[in-house]
């Protein structure tokens, strides 16, 4: 698994030179710890992974989170509908179901 963020990372890059991806991983506890201060502070990520529910509402809510589906004319097409359907945050608002932290 890890050779294939390697893969995506180094393929971004390329295509961004101006860009460099750090990849982090870390354990769910430790990383459900440590997501909450990275997202209030200076260094938060430009992309993380996260749990669809109530801390991902609460975060969207507050304006943590930014909608990705501008970034990606055919993002309904390239995730399956689970996908899609996990980051919804209610049936009304189906544009918000895949972020970025702002």
């Amino acid at each position: 698994m890890l050779g294939i963020w390697e893969e995506i990372a180094k393929d971004f890059e390329a295509k961004n030179p101006d860009i460099k991806v750090n990849l982090e991983f870390l354990e769910n506890e430790a990383f459900k710890a440590k997501l909450p201060t990275l997202l209030q502070s200076q260094q938060k990520p430009d992309l993380f992974y996260s749990w669809g529910g109530g801390n991902f509402q609460v975060r969207a809510e507050s304006g943590l989170l930014e909608d990705m589906e501008g970034y990606s004319a055919t993002l309904n097409q390239e995730l399956s509908a689970a996908g899609m359907n996990a980051f919804k945050i209610d049936a009304s608002n189906t544009a918000r179901h895949t972020w970025l932290a702002k």
